[in-house]
């Protein structure tokens, strides 16, 4: 479970920071994200030309609640709440999205890493930040 906290938080710092590299380098290679109303980035290039063109006009910020978590010796399954604020470059416009998420993980050579994620904005806003 600490890996899995330290995983959720560096991503949520990397996030916070706009970090395109820093996000990539918590994930695994065949990496797939699934938002809302974003058709499904497949793989670490896909994630990459997406998150600089998110980041290009907008700051984020993030938390996440973790609802439930399953682990094995190589795969864990975490489940839970997130909230969103997407800030406009020039802070006069927030977006706000909440809702639940589903996220596999793996472990590699290089630790815990991110393998599979589905969002979906249909949930009350996160309690509180993890670790944050």
């Amino acid at each position: 479970m600490e890996a899995i906290e330290q995983l959720i938080n560096e991503f949520l710092r990397a996030l916070q920071r706009a970090d395109t590299e820093g996000i990539l380098g918590l994930t695994d290679t065949s990496v797939v994200l699934m938002i809302p109303a974003t058709p499904a980035l497949r793989g670490t290039e896909a994630l990459r030309r997406w998150l600089k063109t998110q980041f290009r006009h907008k700051s984020p910020e993030a938390e996440i609640e973790i609802i439930g978590v399953r682990l094995d010796e190589k795969l864990g399954v975490i489940e839970g709440r997130f909230t969103a604020r997407i800030h406009d470059d020039r802070n006069t416009r927030i977006e706000v999205v909440s809702g639940n998420y589903l996220a596999v993980v793996r472990e590699s050579e290089e630790g815990l890493r991110l393998s599979h994620c589905s969002f979906s904005s249909d949930l009350p806003p996160a309690r509180h930040a993890a670790g944050v």
